[in-house]
């Protein structure tokens, strides 16, 4: 019998030999409900689209959310500005293509935000620049973005501690790349 062990690392990739299977998945409300409830403290839609207007269903969670994780969104910069209201957030996960460079400043309003994975987001070098202030940023997954060398450079200045991956790989400047393997 052979033992399939998951990689150790960034990401784990999924075993090709084991069929996906798609059980429903909760909706915003029924998760925000159970933050409300304190049964979680986490709201993940890895499948349902998730628009601006959806982001109600997060009132009275302010400081009750730690994680964030929209995996198929068309939020916009008024959608993030909403997320950035979450001031205990520690991470936050999106795919949006509607947030822009200046949508992005807003995330300075998470002082405990730890792990942001962006993808698919058209942000370029001066949307980096807002995530100069994170002090407590210690790991940034961009795919799918518009950054060059200069800006990765910039942030990695600014943000020394941060652990940076771009489209899938550790990124060639980044100092802790070497720390572990996928």
């Amino acid at each position: 019998m052979l033992l399939v062990v998951p990689p150790v690392g960034c990401s784990r990739t999924r075993d090709p030999d084991k069929p996906q299977r798609n059980p429903p998945e909760p909706s915003i409300a029924e998760q925000a409900h159970a933050v409300r409830e304190r049964r979680s403290n986490q709201i993940r839609l890895d499948r349902t689209l998730v628009v601006d207007r959806d982001l109600k269903s997060l009132s009275g969670l302010e400081s009750e959310l730690l994680r964030i994780n929209f995996s198929h969104t068309e939020i916009t910069d008024a959608g993030l500005a909403r997320l950035s209201q979450m001031k205990e957030i520690e991470q936050l996960r999106l795919a949006s293509p509607r947030i822009t460079d200046a949508g992005l400043a807003c995330l300075r309003e998470l002082p405990h935000l730890r792990f942001l994975h962006l993808i698919d987001i058209p942000i370029t070098d001066s949307g980096l620049e807002h995530l100069h202030s994170l002090k407590s940023l210690e790991s940034l997954y961009l795919d799918g973005t518009r950054i060059t060398d200069d800006g990765i450079q910039r942030l990695i200045a600014a943000l020394p501690q941060v652990h940076l991956h771009v489209d899938d790989h550790h990124h060639r400047l980044d100092p802790h790349g070497a720390e572990h393997t996928h």
